[in-house]
């Protein structure tokens, strides 16, 4: 995901958190791992699943910890054998 303009604030529309975009979707396997970044009350949530029991998730309440933390999961998952 490429640093832009500013990401997308919390909307608190009937209090639901919104998906603002795929940060990343990696495969291995046959399995697909999907790291999402959603609108949350702290800031931003990340959520990174391969459709397991147990997601990834981590409430980010800067951008540049949105960022940091997005390059360091999809890092640590190549680094596991998963491809774009």
């Amino acid at each position: 995901m490429a640093p832009h303009n500013g990401l997308q604030q919390y909307n608190d529309f009937g209090g639901v958190p919104q998906v603002v975009a795929l940060v990343f979707r990696l495969t291995r396997g046959g399995r697909v791992l999907v790291c999402e970044l959603s609108t949350h009350p702290l800031g931003w949530a990340l959520r990174a699943s391969d459709g397991g029991d147990l997601p990834r998730t981590q409430v980010c309440k800067t951008e540049e910890e949105v960022f940091a933390t997005t390059a360091a999961w999809k890092q640590a998952a190549l680094d596991a054998g998963w491809t774009v």
